[in-house]
């Protein structure tokens, strides 16, 4: 439960903190800022491109709208990669 609060936490500040750089540089930064690893970070942000495509991830961080279901897929993304990141 802990752990799950922390990842909503991030989540939501990874969405919030949207400046001009695009969604993917702006997501890696604060995800690296809340979970300090490069390579979950990278990944999960690859997963987020998947579900939602590189243009409407863009669009969401610039209009900082995001769709009912970012914050359970963005948590989702994270721990996957968590967990591949520590049991390959």
């Amino acid at each position: 439960m802990k752990k799950t609060n922390i990842l909503m936490v991030i989540a939501m500040g990874l969405l919030l903190s949207a400046c001009s750089r695009g969604a993917e540089s702006e997501f890696k930064r604060d995800c690296r800022k809340g979970i300090g690893d490069r390579s979950i970070c990278s990944c999960a942000y690859k997963k987020l491109e998947e579900v939602y495509g590189k243009k409407r991830l863009n669009e969401m961080y610039k209009k900082q709208l995001p769709p009912s279901d970012y914050y359970e897929t963005n948590i989702a993304a994270l721990q996957h990669c968590a967990i591949k990141k520590r049991f390959g």
